[in-house]
């Protein structure tokens, strides 16, 4: 069941990745506004939360929270993420950055699954590692950023997404194959029935 969910969150994953890298494709402004000013306004709903639960709480309770600085924390963010979105499109350079250092941690985790594969001597261990390379190169790419326009930035980054996501559907789709086939070749033998060729006396 473990094996399953995991499976499943990672499909889930996927399919996020993949919606992401179209939208950035057809609107990436857009969707930069739309969803920097939905955390702002999900962070500026925390926080007012956080606020209203220290009020509500027992004086000694709430001073072990520090639930009015983080309410207060958030709230400042929320409301800076919702009122200044251009601030991010113009800060995009270091969010493309970020963007790079997670992809780089993607790859580093698939050269880990590439190495637990070869060492347990398991076929397709090639398409891990592919994945791992492409992940390690887009992250270079959007380091060094080559490109000098930023639609050109977001339209790489809704790209990498895309591949990102492919890649993962394919090691997903064939370390389940690998697991069915071990499964299948598991021998169950049912317990003798002590009962059975007992000579009648």
């Amino acid at each position: 069941m473990s094996r399953l969910n995991f499976a499943i969150g990672k499909l889930i994953l996927l399919l996020f990745e993949a919606a992401v890298g179209v939208v950035l494709l057809v609107n990436p402004i857009g969707f930069a506004t739309v969803f920097v000013t939905v955390v702002g306004v999900l962070l500026a709903a925390v926080g007012l939360m956080f606020i209203l639960q220290y009020f509500r709480s027992e004086p000694e309770e709430a001073q072990k929270g520090q639930g009015l600085l983080k309410g207060c924390c958030a709230l400042l963010v929320g409301l800076f993420c919702a009122l200044n979105t251009q601030w991010f499109i113009d800060a995009f350079p270091l969010l493309t950055v970020i963007h790079g250092i997670v992809i780089l941690f993607t790859g580093i985790i698939r050269l880990q699954w590439t190495v637990d594969m070869l060492r347990l001597k398991m076929k397709r261990w090639y398409i891990a590692a592919g994945g791992a390379v492409v992940s390690i190169v887009l992250a270079v790419i959007i380091f060094t950023n080559p490109f000098g326009v930023s639609q050109a930035i977001w339209t790489f980054i809704g790209i990498s997404f895309l591949v990102d996501a492919v890649a993962d559907l394919a090691v997903l789709i064939f370390s389940g194959k690998r697991e069915m086939e071990a499964a299948k070749r598991e021998i169950v033998i049912p317990e003798e029935d002590e009962t059975a060729g007992e000579e009648t006396e």
